[in-house]
């Protein structure tokens, strides 16, 4: 997990909120829900800009293209002298053996020039921290849990099988991992951080569940146009909350006890109360953003009970399929 967290804070920064495309404008290089990337499947767009304010004249000789990785490794070698940083494409930068993609950063900066440098320097930054982080003891307070399918659980145990061995089942396809978290990303937590902070694998769950409801205990929920409301906030612990079950029971009464829910990625859960016409647009929102968001959770329904919470089958029965502990 350690060795992909600077590759992934790259990939995180890339995938902010996409600014919206001016009516009948087609030549933006990215499109809604693939967080800016470009596909090739666009209309051809001006040539790269680039930034514009602290160039380096060094990359002055680059072709338009080359520049933006050219200042790109530039900035990130004063930001950090000790790493080891080179351009090996004209959209690719290693940093300390880690592959950069530049395709994000170049779309953001042909759609919106002014924010090029502020954003150029935001992923330096996020780097920056995510070297740190590598090599930063984890601290009791900083533990977290957070949701994964079932799937990405399986990935780690073929790739990294000691850190999948702390994962815990929650709800149907659904499992918990645990996360170190720092001020603008978070990294994986592995046997060494168990070691260092002398827990077992249930206590450091236990500890992030209780950091989580500390931390991240609200329930800011907010009403959707079509009936159903949506928990959003912007900590990347919304679909998180669903461990704090205890929080929800208050949710649940106001849906007379019928609460139904979509995990539907890390920052947003969709709800609803259970009849027919809701349940149907939750399954429609759920599948649409497991398709598309970033960090996807799962396609399945949750239905809140007192004893937790279970997955709700698609014949809407009341029978529980997945209960939680």
């Amino acid at each position: 997990m350690r060795s992909l967290s600077l590759a992934a804070v790259s990939l995180a920064l890339a995938c902010g909120p996409a600014t919206p495309a001016a009516e009948g404008d087609e030549t933006l290089p990215y499109e809604p829900f693939n967080g800016g990337v470009q596909t090739g499947g666009e209309a051809e767009a001006e040539a790269p800009r680039g930034p514009r304010a602290a160039d380096d004249t060094a990359c002055a000789t680059n072709s338009p293209e080359e520049r933006l990785s050219c200042h790109f490794a530039a900035r990130a070698r004063r930001a950090m002298p000790d790493a080891d940083v080179s351009v090996v494409g004209i959209d690719l930068v290693n940093v300390d053996g880690h592959e950069v993609a530049m395709d994000p950063l170049r779309a953001i900066c042909d759609r919106d020039p002014d924010s090029c440098d502020r954003r150029m320097d935001d992923w330096i930054a996020a780097l920056a921290e995510a070297r740190e982080a590598e090599n930063t003891p984890a601290r009791p307070e900083q533990l977290r849990p957070v949701l994964k399918h079932v799937d990405f659980v399986a990935a780690m145990r073929r790739d990294t099988p000691a850190l999948a061995d702390l994962t815990r089942p929650f709800v149907g396809d659904v499992y918990v991992l645990l996360v170190v978290d720092f001020p603008r990303l978070t990294r994986g937590l592995d046997p060494g951080d168990l070691e260092a902070l002398g827990m077992s694998v249930d206590q450091a769950h236990a500890q992030a569940i209780a950091n989580l409801r500390e931390h991240h205990g609200d329930l800011p929920v907010e009403a959707m146009p079509n009936g159903l409301q949506a928990l959003g906030p912007s900590d990347g612990y919304a679909a998180a909350r669903l461990l704090l079950h205890e929080r929800w029971a208050g949710v649940a009464e106001s849906h007379e006890g019928e609460l139904v829910v979509a995990p539907c990625n890390r920052d947003l859960v969709i709800l609803g109360a259970k009849t027919p016409e809701l349940v149907e647009a939750l399954r429609e929102a759920s599948i649409r953003a497991y398709r598309y968001v970033d960090h996807p959770i799962t396609k399945a329904l949750w239905r809140w009970t007192p004893e937790g919470w279970v997955v709700l089958e698609e014949s809407e029965s009341e029978a529980p399929s997945g209960q939680s502990t």
